[in-house]
């Protein structure tokens, strides 16, 4: 939360100076006669080369039963990035944006609930976060530049494949009116790879993220031990999930 706090901090001041360098006069408006129908890039703001992303989404798909049941407004990824462009024309552009992400999935007290733990256990909740080096790769079509050249919307898709890093769980119980709150390193046999398709659309620095996952979270050969000792396979977790980015 600490590390979130100072990025949030360096991100406004971050869009402060990013403001003030936009305000300022071009140096001659010749800079910025391009024609369309050309692959020139004269034109093009040297901002747009490289830009901070930071993409925060939430699951919005459910698991296929009850038995694992998913908080999506406390699950899903946290994206922070730098965005290397590669400029095709004023309209394209290859974006290379590596990053780290934090990926969790919150799972509430249910009676029928099976995992991580059992429902009738004495946790109120349990969060397994999952934490990955990744690589998103996007090609990006600016819908709109305004008269100054500064692209005002734009769309972006592509895939990104993350490596996993590191795992932990963590758990709240109640002990008479205390909370204690147990946190474990590790989170079961993760899948070391996750590959995923996203799409985006930008109105200046703020847009709507859409991300789907389609590898297992879990290494799909690999199997558990319930609270009853049985042997079970690993859950697919829910997929899909939308929410913000953010572009300076």
């Amino acid at each position: 939360m600490r590390f979130l706090s100072w990025f949030f901090i360096w991100i406004i001041l971050a869009g402060k100076a990013f403001a003030q360098y936009d305000t300022e006069e071009p140096d001659s408006e010749s800079q910025h006669i391009v024609s369309e129908d050309t692959i020139q890039t004269s034109g093009v703001r040297s901002a747009e080369k490289f830009n901070i992303v930071f993409n925060r989404g939430f699951i919005v798909t459910q698991s296929s039963n009850d038995s694992v049941p998913v908080k999506g407004s406390a699950s899903g990824t946290t994206f922070i990035g730098l965005s290397f462009n590669k400029l095709l024309s004023p309209r394209f552009a290859i974006q290379f944006q590596p990053g780290f992400s934090g990926y969790k999935f919150e799972f509430p007290a249910k009676p029928e609930k099976i995992f991580p733990t059992r429902g009738d256990t004495v946790y109120r909740y349990e969060r397994l976060r999952f934490f990955y080096i990744d690589i998103p790769i996007g090609l990006r079509y600016n819908l709109v530049r305004d008269s100054r050249y500064r692209a005002v919307s734009f769309i972006e898709f592509g895939g990104s494949i993350g490596y996993h890093i590191a795992s932990s769980t963590k758990r709240s119980r109640m002990v008479g009116d205390q909370e204690i709150k147990e946190k474990l390193s590790g989170a079961g046999e993760v899948n070391k790879l996750r590959v995923c398709l996203y799409i985006k659309a930008h109105y200046r620095f703020l847009g709507i993220w859409i991300n789907s996952r389609i590898t297992n979270v879990y290494d799909p050969n690999k199997t558990y031990f319930t609270d009853d000792g049985r042997v079970e396979k690993y859950p697919r977790l829910p997929s899909i999930e939308i929410g913000l980015s953010v572009t300076l």
